[in-house]
């Protein structure tokens, strides 16, 4: 089982269980995954799915564990990716019992924007209105319902071509407190 780099498009992880299914996270272009996996030796527990064209370069165990081995950088890279991910996961599972689905969404699409996650994302996520329902845990009219609230709080702009984040701080804020800051 090979690591997987996303270079263009995007992706998302599932599980599934007794036909129901569960999207876990997004994957944007610039982003390994699958390295849990070779680490732990073991068959990759989730589906992957291409959300729309993507090129995506597949790493042989062999290369992955020569990398690891001898390039102290890789490994630092590899730590902080899975820090990273690990709090994204708390992070949703807090916001899941905790927050309403308003915030549910920002603090998914604010994992977009997540710099340690994605280091290269831009303000602009190619991600359609029925893709972030699955993403955030919520049915897609009601992530509608949300979008439509964040865009008339200034925080994004709902496009043809996905969303853009106006302001990344304040959808952050949003979807950790459930409030938007007010200007300064």
């Amino acid at each position: 089982m090979p690591a997987i780099a996303c270079t263009t498009g995007s992706a998302s992880s599932t599980a599934s269980a007794d036909g129901r299914v569960a999207t876990l996270t997004g994957v944007r272009a610039g982003v390994w995954f699958g390295e849990g996996s070779l680490i732990k030796h073991e068959s990759r527990r989730d589906d992957v799915t291409a959300l729309r064209p993507s090129k995506v370069v597949l790493i042989p165990r062999d290369t992955f564990v020569r990398l690891q081995d001898h390039i102290i950088p890789f490994n630092h890279y590899l730590q902080d990716l899975m820090n990273a991910r690990l709090s994204l996961f708390i992070g949703t599972l807090a916001h899941d019992r905790l927050l309403d689905t308003d915030a549910r969404v920002a603090y998914r699409l604010g994992s977009l924007l997540d710099e340690a996650l994605y280091p290269q994302a831009d303000r602009h996520a190619q991600i359609g209105q029925g893709e972030v329902g699955p993403l955030a845990n919520v049915s897609r009219q009601r992530a509608t319902v949300a979008l439509q609230r964040l865009q008339g709080l200034g925080l994004l702009r709902i496009e043809r071509s996905g969303l853009t984040i106006l302001g990344i701080e304040g959808l952050q804020r949003f979807g950790e407190m459930g409030e938007v800051p007010l200007p300064a």
